[in-house]
């Protein structure tokens, strides 16, 4: 089923810097480039300046307008913001004309549910989403912030390998036993137990002329050797100029000590370490 394309303001109705409009859907590009003079937003995730403008050309106001390729969006659909200065007026103005030209009006929560529909989020992380938007204290934050950036789900994750070992160690003890198979010679090689990968990211930016295989090869240098297993690209334009001369560029790391189950502090700290190394050896680096 092909979903509508949703439109939405997504900041706070109030007087401000900016105004963000949100457009999510297969049509998000087509509809939001009617209503502005620019028609071409070939780079993905680079903000333009244009104009907003009515029916008649006439402009309304100077706006940024940005465009994120599905799938590698908040919602895994076309994604397109158009950033209009902060009055309620003009916000409004460009919602109605976004919704004039073929897009519906996005229901509360709208953008998240389309986002754990299409597997951005688990259910977990969407809950962080408005815990963050409700959060009255700074600890609240960083609960919330803990529980997006995947941290209950990698606890949840690391619950359900435990019992899924259990599991089958009963099951395949329960087999064998009522086979009457004597299985001492490959008890050895079972393990009661494993310990559970976890994987961060780091994401920062760099000078244009330093390669990927720069940044793997000084990752596995700063790292623990021991406890780093793999180092990967993910999800983020690596080679788009954001600044001339920058490109933004973002890792993740896997982490697992074969013997025991990392803490988050033993976790944090290896992250922490490995910032600090990258910062160190590369000239120009900022972490993100």
């Amino acid at each position: 089923m092909v979903e509508s394309t949703i439109a939405a303001i997504s900041t706070a109705l109030g007087e401000g810097g900016i105004a963000i409009i949100r457009v999510s859907g297969a049509e998000a590009v087509n509809i939001s480039t009617k209503i502005l003079t620019r028609k071409n937003f070939d780079i993905p995730g680079k903000l333009y300046l244009t104009n907003l403008i009515d029916d008649d050309g006439n402009i309304l106001d100077r706006v940024l307008a940005v465009h994120f390729a599905k799938p590698k969006s908040y919602t895994g659909e076309d994604i397109f913001e158009i950033h209009t200065h902060g009055g309620i007026f003009i916000a409004r103005l460009c919602l109605e004309l976004l919704m004039k030209n073929g897009a519906e009006l996005a229901r509360p929560g709208e953008f998240t549910r389309r986002a754990f529909a299409n597997g951005r989020i688990d259910l977990s992380q969407a809950e962080g989403v408005l815990g963050i938007i409700k959060a009255q204290s700074l600890e609240a934050i960083k609960a919330s912030a803990r529980t997006l950036s995947g941290g209950l789900s990698e606890k949840i994750q690391e619950i359900h390998v435990k019992i899924l070992n259990v599991q089958a160690n009963f099951e395949i003890n329960l087999d064998l036993l009522l086979k009457n198979v004597n299985y001492s010679a490959i008890q050895k090689y079972k393990k009661l137990a494993q310990t559970t990968p976890v994987t961060r990211d780091i994401a920062f930016v760099v000078n244009d002329d330093i390669t990927n295989d720069v940044i793997v090869k000084m990752i596995k240098k700063c790292a623990d050797k021991n406890i780093l297993k793999e180092v990967n690209v993910f999800d983020i334009y690596k080679g788009e100029n954001i600044i001339e001369g920058k490109k933004s560029m973002a890792y993740r790391i896997t982490l697992q000590n074969e013997t025991k189950t990392l803490t988050d502090t033993e976790i944090e700290a290896e992250v922490n370490k490995i910032k600090t190394g990258l910062e160190k050896n590369i000239s120009g680096l900022q972490l993100r």
